[in-house]
């Protein structure tokens, strides 16, 4: 026979016992964004090596640039990508 009231979530959890599955505790919560806080500190990583290695007069015509289109300007992606072919080239 089947119950006709579903039980709470809460309970028996390692971590939070008031915790829902895919709560909004701090373990739920870097469970599921785990992979885009990596894929953030890697391109923080990749922008801090660019800053550090690129010429200062290459930085300012790349802004120059951007200002001058007036838009809102390229992804750090498309920048990375960018710096990676001028030097390959």
């Amino acid at each position: 026979m089947s119950r006709t009231t579903k039980q709470p979530k809460t309970g028996g959890k390692r971590i939070s016992s008031q915790c829902q599955n895919n709560g909004q505790c701090n373990w739920c919560v870097n469970n599921r964004t785990i992979a885009s806080q990596r894929q953030e500190s890697k391109a923080v990583l990749a922008l801090r090596e660019y800053l550090r290695t690129a010429d200062p007069a290459e930085l300012k015509a790349s802004f120059d640039r951007v200002e001058a289109m007036n838009i809102q300007g390229p992804t750090l992606q498309e920048l990375i990508c960018q710096q990676r072919q001028s030097r390959k080239t």
